[in-house]
Formats: structure tokens, C-alpha cells, sequence
């Protein structure tokens, strides 16, 4: 009996340590009050030949990755996001997600996502207002901080990723882990089967907008992002 307690724990062990590891966690606290001495400012990687650049889903990548005890890890992807860049001291992103656009590859599991972890009808929206320096580190190595809106909890926020030149534009890559539970995503009837960390992993392509063209009309705070057309990553058709 004690054997097979023994077999048991050791098996829940190996599965709640399963699934990809990530480079880094992000790290996840207080919003950062207006007292806060700015960070100092160091000139982009890139050269930046525009002052507002969006994501193009045509050439990005992103994903969202959650996992049980049971059967690992699993693919998420939202259809409705998008993403602005303004350039200056230093540049600025605004980021909008659709929460009820996401599906995941796990059968069943999208309406578990939108109705008891997301609750998508209650918060049809998340959002991240950051900044984007460079680091000490390696040259293409930046920083991203600010704030992130999920699931109706404000959090400042900061990861890292690479930021290199692509033709006309740039590409950012990210990849990291953050706590679910610090966004109060729970789902209390699976809550001892479900992990903790959430994996985001983004390789976007940002391209310059033109100074002539038309801005894009922001959603009202409490309202949710216009469906289309998507400037992060849009899904490939079935």
C-alpha cells in the first residue's frame, strides 16, 4: 500500500513538472505609481524609420500555453488582437486581446477557458501599456514594463525578449511564464489539477505605419476591440 502511495505521488511529480520549460519568469506585482524615478533611457537596437509601428499577423507568431497534471501542456490562440508601437523616449506599446476569441487545441477545454477561468463575459478584454528599453545586456536584449489588465486585475508587469531589425521593420521574440493565479484565474472544481504558470510565447514582426495614414480608433475601456482586422496574430484558416 505504502508502495503504491509512494508510485502515485511520484507520478503526480513528474506530471506537474511536465511540459516545456521557459527561460524566464515574468515578473509580476504593484502597478508603478507616478513617484517612481524613470528608468534611464538608452537608445534602441533598431533605428526606427517611422513613429508608430503595428504587428503583422501575417508574419508573427503567438501563443499561449496552460497545463493539467494529466495531460500536459496546451496550445491556446486568440483571433482578435492587436498592437501599436510609438516610438519616442522611449517607445511606447499598447496592446488589446479579444479574451472570448481564444481557442485552444485541447477538445472541450475552450469552453472551460472562456466560462470559468477567463469568464470572458465578464471581461471580454485584456490589455498591456508598457514600455521598451534596452539592457544592459546583449544589444538585441530589451525589457518590456508597464502595466497588464487581465481578467479585471491591474498588475505591473516586466519580461524580457530580442528585439532585431527585419527589412523595414522589426522583429520582438518573447518567451516566458507568469502566474495565473496572480490575475485570480481559478476554477475551483479543477483548481488541484490545473497548473499555476501560464507560458506566452510571441515572435512578432512590427511594421512602420505611414505619417499620412488614417489613426485607428481606440475602444472605449469597457468596450471590446473591434473583430477585425486583427494586427497581432490571426490563426491560419482550417
Amino acid at each position: 500500500m505504502r508502495s503504491s502511495r509512494r508510485l502515485v505521488v511520484t507520478a503526480l511529480a513528474v506530471l506537474l513538472g511536465c511540459g516545456r520549460a521557459s527561460s524566464q519568469r515574468a515578473a509580476i506585482g504593484p502597478v508603478a505609481g507616478a513617484d517612481r524615478p524613470a528608468a534611464a533611457v538608452r537608445p534602441l537596437e533598431i533605428r526606427p524609420t517611422a513613429r508608430v509601428y503595428e504587428v503583422d499577423p501575417s508574419r508573427s507568431r503567438f501563443e499561449l500555453y496552460g497545463a493539467d497534471v494529466f495531460t500536459g501542456e496546451h496550445k491556446g490562440t486568440f483571433g482578435s488582437w492587436r498592437a501599436r508601437i510609438e516610438i519616442g523616449p522611449p517607445p511606447v506599446i499598447s496592446a488589446t486581446v479579444d479574451t472570448g476569441s481564444i481557442e485552444m487545441a485541447m477538445a472541450g477545454a475552450t469552453g472551460i477557458l472562456k466560462s470559468y477561468l477567463l469568464e470572458t463575459h465578464r471581461y471580454p478584454t485584456a490589455t498591456l501599456t508598457a514600455t521598451l528599453r534596452r539592457t544592459d545586456g546583449p544589444p538585441e536584449e530589451h525589457v518590456v514594463e508597464g502595466t497588464a489588465t487581465l481578467h479585471g486585475v491591474e498588475k505591473g508587469i516586466r519580461f524580457f525578449g530580442r528585439l532585431t531589425p527585419e527589412g523595414d521593420g522589426f522583429r520582438f521574440a518573447t518567451d516566458f511564464v507568469l502566474s495565473r493565479k496572480a490575475f485570480d484565474i481559478r476554477y475551483t472544481p479543477l483548481e488541484p489539477l490545473l497548473r499555476d504558470d501560464v507560458r506566452i510565447v510571441l515572435d512578432a514582426f512590427a511594421r512602420p505605419v505611414p505619417d499620412d495614414a488614417p489613426a485607428r480608433a481606440r475602444p472605449a475601456s469597457d468596450e471590446a476591440p473591434a473583430p477585425a482586422p486583427s494586427t497581432w496574430y490571426t490563426p491560419p484558416p482550417p
